[in-house]
């Protein structure tokens, strides 16, 4: 998933990083491994300049 939101997403999305901690939250529904396992990624981003 990293590898789409900084290869794809992030550079036509408009945003830049914003240089803040990104982070993951691993809840209940977690499971290391599974295909099917849910987590949160958090990354700040803010409006890139000129947009």
């Amino acid at each position: 998933m990293y590898e789409y939101i900084f290869a794809q997403w992030l550079p036509g999305s408009g945003y830049s990083i914003d240089h803040r901690p990104h982070f993951e939250v691993l809840g209940k529904n977690y499971r290391q491994y599974d295909l099917e396992s849910e987590e949160e990624i958090w990354i700040p981003v803010m409006a890139s300049q000129g947009s």
